[in-house]
């Protein structure tokens, strides 16, 4: 009956609300959740079954109350979210505002900031043109004391450096003004170069007085040269004028003081008498030339070395001589002349010194040929001296040795002194002229003594020994040729031909030795001259410069030993019987030799059994008067093989020209007779 009571629509809206509540679960906790809170929606009192019906317009009631009630209670807050929209709108426009303003202030900022760059780098290029300009200023312009020093300071002791420091500045100066007319800074550096050169020649002036006062000071004994006058000296060299004018007073004292000095070496010797004076020793001339000119040598070094210091030039020459460099002038004489008892004073030569000064070697020729020509000037004043001396032991006689020694003493310092004055030097001419007078007293001294030789009169010892005469010249050429091997000179410095040195001497003395031979028989004039060639030529193979003689002396040796072997020989031949057959067969005859007078057959035997007999109990000559026992046994073994040629010659003809019963004698054959003769 219900079910008919309900129409067809109705039963579909409650068949689908029976299935949602059908299919509703109430054990979810949202629903158990919502059905406790339901459970206290009503209180004891309303929970009816009306009200459970009118459920949902409860709920809907209540949620308008409460959206209401939060309405109600929302609306302050909406009015002061209202109120801050409108805050934050001010304060968005007071932004938009103060955007503005600050793009405008940056905008300005960077125009500040520009100008602060621009004035900045302003500033910059003041200050490096203001070092620029304060640069220049102190490249090429004079301090205030600078200034002072160049026109009223000392120039010795310390205050000295101030003013050669000063002048240094102002060569500097000049020198940069120099460069700058090369570029765009004519008119400036015309102005400066005008100004320094004001100043350069007032101070040049006053260094040129200082140097012409100090030069006085280089007169005393022991100069000490310091490097304030090398520099001043330096310094005056962009005034030439100046820097000749030097030279000259510097030159001129410089002359005056070695003159004096040489004097006084000679006379008085050094301090206390050390070392003595060189005059002391006059009665030896080789001593006191050697001293004189050791004496020279070591004041031209020296005076050198000062001149490298002052001016400011290296040696002329390149290298002092390192043959006398730090000899006395005993020991130079010694080594050059060979005398192992000389023994020099001490002080009178030292080491030549190359020396380098503060103001620098300028390098090239002219300087070279100046300070020749200085040293040139300098020693010109002893040369007279040094002559007179020199020449008074010339004229004094010395013998034909001592001649000969002085010569190559002479030429040694003459080679030496030429290489540090140059050879056009009045010194060198002088010590030339003095060399070549010795050389041609020594020649005459040669040539005279040669002449006395071959007019005197011949002599020969009863021993056949080389006379006292022959001796005294060997021993005398010995000691000349010892003095020419152990010269220091160089090899094409010297001018003395050993060749005919020992021609001047050997070759009269040959003709004497020979001349003697005419009162002697052929053998002992043989062995008289093999004496004397022999004595010569021991004296000379101890000299490679004379081989030549040496090979001449052997030569003419070997020609008289062919004599002396010839004639002893012959003699033995004789003796032993062999002399007459020789003979007879060795003449040209058209006789048959068995009928030849002298070689008859009998003859011929008995020539031989004498011949056996003696060569059996033969002696051969002993030759006691050959000094030389080489020779002595040349002598023997060549005569000898004489006598076995002899007898090989015999031995032949028999055989030759004699029957058996001739040849039957022949009791040995050549070679036997060789082996018994020990040849």
């Amino acid at each position: 009956w219900v079910r008919c009571a309900f129409t067809r629509r109705e039963m579909k809206v409650l068949d689908r609300k029976l299935k949602k509540i059908l299919s509703m679960r109430t054990d979810t906790p949202d629903m158990m959740e919502a059905l406790d809170a339901l459970s206290l929606f009503y209180d004891a009192e309303s929970n009816t079954i009306e009200a459970r019906r009118g459920l949902r317009s409860s709920l809907e009631q209540q949620g308008l109350t409460q959206c209401e009630q939060f309405m109600a209670t929302l609306a302050p807050v909406v009015e002061r979210v209202r109120e801050i929209r409108r805050s934050v709108d001010g304060l968005h426009r007071d932004c938009s505002e103060m955007r503005g303003r600050l793009e405008e202030t940056d905008t300005r900022m960077d125009r500040f900031l520009s100008q602060v760059n621009a004035l900045r780098a302003e500033k910059e290029a003041v200050a490096a043109r203001e070092k620029e300009v304060a640069a220049f200023l102190e490249q090429y312009q004079l301090r205030e004391e600078e200034l002072r020093a160049l026109r009223d300071g000392s120039l010795d002791e310390e205050q000295g450096k101030s003013f050669f420091a000063a002048l240094g500045r102002l060569e500097k100066i000049r020198s940069g003004c120099r460069a700058l007319l090369a570029q765009a800074h004519s008119a400036a550096a015309v102005e400066i170069l005008e100004s320094v050169s004001k100043h350069q020649k007032v101070a040049l002036e006053r260094l040129f007085d200082w140097v012409q006062d100090k030069s006085a000071v280089l007169d005393e004994e022991s100069p000490e040269l310091t490097a304030r006058v090398a520099n001043a000296v330096a310094a005056l060299r962009v005034q030439p004028a100046l820097l000749r004018h030097c030279q000259q007073s510097i030159a001129s004292v410089r002359r005056s003081a070695h003159v004096r000095r040489f004097i006084v070496a000679l006379t008085r010797g050094g301090p206390s008498g050390q070392p003595r004076p060189i005059e002391l020793h006059a009665h030896d001339p080789q001593r006191y030339v050697g001293d004189i000119l050791a004496w020279v040598h070591q004041a031209v070094a020296s005076e050198q070395d000062m001149l490298a210091i002052v001016f400011g030039v290296g040696h002329p020459s390149g290298e002092l001589s390192e043959l006398a460099g730090g000899m006395t002038g005993g020991e130079a004489a010694t080594r050059v002349v060979e005398e192992a008892g000389a023994d020099g004073e001490q002080g009178h030569a030292g080491p030549a010194r190359a020396v380098e000064t503060d103001a620098g070697t300028p390098a090239g020729t002219e300087d070279a040929t100046d300070a020749v020509a200085l040293l040139d000037s300098v020693f010109r004043g002893i040369c007279r001296p040094l002559q007179l001396r020199l020449e008074q032991v010339l004229d004094g006689g010395p013998g034909m040795v001592a001649l000969f020694r002085l010569s190559n003493l002479m030429a040694f310092y003459l080679h030496t002194l030429a290489g540090l004055l140059g050879h056009e030097a009045q010194l060198v001419q002088t010590l030339r002229a003095v060399h070549d007078r010795a050389c041609g007293l020594f020649r005459a001294a040669l040539a005279a003594h040669g002449d006395k030789l071959q007019h005197g009169e011949p002599l020969y010892a009863s021993d056949l020994s080389p006379p006292h005469a022959v001796v005294d010249v060997i021993a005398r050429l010995a000691e000349l040729l010892t003095i020419h091997e152990r010269s220091m000179l160089p090899s094409d410095a010297s001018n003395v031909d050993v060749s005919d040195m020992v021609s001047a001497l050997y070759t009269p003395l040959l003709h004497v030795c020979q001349a003697s031979c005419s009162g002697l028989d052929r053998a002992d004039g043989a062995i008289f001259m093999m004496n004397n060639i022999h004595a010569m030529q021991a004296a000379l193979s101890r000299f490679s410069s004379a081989a030549d003689w040496v090979q001449r002396l052997a030569e003419l040796c070997d020609h008289h030993m062919d004599a002396l072997v010839e004639v002893k020989t012959a003699e033995l031949v004789h003796r032993m019987g062999l002399g007459s057959c020789l003979d007879a067969l060795r003449a040209e005859s058209e006789t048959p030799a068995p009928e030849r007078e002298g070689c008859k057959p009998d003859q011929v035997a008995t020539a031989l059994r004498s011949f056996y007999a003696a060569l059996f109990s033969l002696e051969m000559p002993a030759f006691d008067r050959l000094l030389s026992s080489r020779l002595r046994v040349q002598a023997r073994n060549s005569i000898a093989q004489g006598l076995a040629a002899a007898y090989a010659d015999l031995h032949a003809h028999v055989v030759a020209h004699f029957d058996q019963q001739v040849q039957a004698a022949l009791a040995h054959d050549p070679s036997e007779v060789r082996t018994l003769l020990d040849v």
